[in-house]
């Protein structure tokens, strides 16, 4: 498949001047390229780019959509958003300020701006903490004053009873320990809130309480709500913008409404096909039983 360049409508969108306001998040002629390993000593070392002129501005207060298939370079956005990666060349700015080539001393006020929350609960909570020390850790490292108050809290906000801090992960349910997770994210008081596929683990009832829970704290928090999913469906019911990679580039951005309703990438539109509803799955089940036959 192949796209055409990037267009986006003019409401905030690249080609059309930039919205209002200041930007959370900007990157400008992003690449990350990353060096495969040679299977032999002699093989020549061969390069793939996960990311390839990516041109992004993320206005301060949206929530705002990552979307695209598996390899498209969705993670590796995310990674060099949060400081955790460095671009091979590009800029990436964060509340203004330039993170790209800064050391790691130096990206405390990054620590304190945003924060993540991943698409495993289980796997990103220390089964040996109490969830109490678990969500308290990073207001301890920051040095936040008030810590057993900013615990409930945040508890509280994510629909937990204060008792529920003298468990332990494993005592919860998968949708619970997300919750503990989002407690953790929102306990420092970030302004930017990175989602990386958190809700992609969950059953669907699940699922649809925990974006509510994201779009509630966003709006009681005033956070820009950043979600990362190759889901399109749970980008379009939480986020106002959304963006579409496709091979490390980016493909499409603007409006969620926009871009969901009058797609302008065939890639784009072969995406929203591929979103599965109740009526394609009717016609699928009648397709299969038309193909076995009268039963009995």
């Amino acid at each position: 498949m192949t796209s055409d360049p990037v267009k986006s409508d003019p409401v905030g969108g690249l080609l059309g001047g930039g919205s209002a306001g200041k930007a959370a998040v900007e990157v400008r002629g992003l690449w990350r390229t990353f060096t495969r390993h040679r299977t032999a000593p002699w093989d020549p070392r061969e390069s793939v780019d996960a990311l390839a002129e990516v041109n992004l501005r993320i206005p301060q207060g949206s929530r705002f959509g990552i979307v695209g298939e598996s390899g498209s370079g969705k993670t590796t956005l995310l990674r060099l958003i949060a400081g955790l990666d460095r671009p091979t060349s590009g800029t990436v700015s964060v509340s203004g300020v330039d993170i790209s080539r800064l050391a790691e001393r130096d990206l405390g006020f990054l620590r304190r701006t945003l924060q993540i929350v991943f698409q495993d609960p289980m796997s990103s909570l220390d089964p040996r903490m109490s969830v109490r020390d678990i969500v308290a850790e990073p207001l301890r490292v920051q040095g936040v004053r008030g810590v057993d108050a900013a615990v409930t809290a945040a508890l509280q906000q994510v629909g937990l009873d204060a008792s529920a801090g003298r468990r332990y992960p494993h005592q919860f349910s998968g949708g619970q320990r997300q919750r503990i997770s989002i407690a953790r994210a929102v306990a420092p008081g970030p302004e930017i809130l990175l989602a990386d596929e958190a809700v992609s683990a969950l059953d669907v009832t699940v699922r649809a309480q925990i974006l509510d829970l994201l779009d509630e704290i966003a709006t009681a928090r005033s956070l820009t709500l950043i979600f990362v999913s190759h889901d399109l469906a749970v980008i379009r019911r939480v986020c106002d913008r959304v963006a579409v990679l496709q091979s490390g580039r980016l493909v499409e951005e603007g409006t969620t409404e926009s871009v969901y309703s009058n797609p302008a990438q065939p890639y784009t539109r072969e995406l929203l096909a591929a979103v599965p509803t109740l009526a394609k799955g009717l016609a699928a089940a009648r397709a299969r039983e038309a193909q076995l036959g009268p039963r009995g």
